[in-house]
């Protein structure tokens, strides 16, 4: 469904990205693949870079790995610490 009417907005990139952005995120634990797929294909950088965190902070206690990676792929180095911190703190948990 977000992804016909991001492709129905077509000729606003602005909205476009933000719903291909929350797309991303809300496909992550469900499609990982397709999410990060999405994600990467968003032109504007700061919503890329959010999409990004998105869906490698979903993917934190799924596949750690995996989030890690997506969040090294972020260019925006706010964006790309506040992603590895989303896939770090569940085991950050001091005993």
């Amino acid at each position: 469904m977000f992804l016909k009417v991001a492709t129905a907005w077509g000729t606003s990139k602005p909205l476009k990205a933000y719903l291909l952005a929350s797309l991303a995120g809300k496909l992550a634990t469900a499609d990982p693949d397709r999410a990060e797929r999405i994600a990467h294909s968003i032109t504007d950088k700061n919503t890329k870079a959010r999409a990004l965190a998105s869906v490698a902070g979903m993917l934190a206690t799924t596949d750690p790995d995996r989030g890690e990676r997506i969040a090294h792929s972020i260019t925006d180095k706010s964006w790309m610490a506040g992603a590895l911190a989303r896939v770090a703190k569940p085991y950050s948990r001091v005993a």
